[in-house]
């Protein structure tokens, strides 16, 4: 694949979660797609602080990349978040894309 096709490829994917948060959320949700995340893990493992994460993890939702429930845990309530088909699919082609954007690059040095 030329260059050119290459970005032309490039405009077929989603372009709101080029943003690290979100990246980084999909990436840390898609290992657990059955089972999900806590909010609290998501934190633990990203290091986001509060209002990221849920401004993230909303604008998420609300493309249809993430869901979540609530759950109880030792008496508690917590909200899980798990990575949906079309997200885990999305996540995917942007990581596809990505590398390939990437060693088209290295291959100009």
């Amino acid at each position: 694949m030329d260059y050119s096709s290459l970005v032309e490829a490039g405009g077929g994917l989603n372009p709101r979660i080029f943003s690290f948060p979100r990246l980084a959320l999909l990436g840390a949700l898609a290992p657990f797609e059955q089972h999900g995340a806590l909010f609290s893990e998501l934190q633990s493992a990203l290091g986001f602080n509060d209002g990221v994460l849920q401004s993230n993890l909303k604008a998420l939702t609300g493309m249809g990349y993430v869901k979540f429930e609530k759950v109880t845990v030792s008496g508690k309530e917590v909200t899980n978040y798990r990575i949906t088909s079309a997200g885990f699919e999305e996540f995917l082609r942007v990581k596809s894309w990505l590398k390939e954007f990437v060693e088209r690059g290295e291959e100009g040095e």
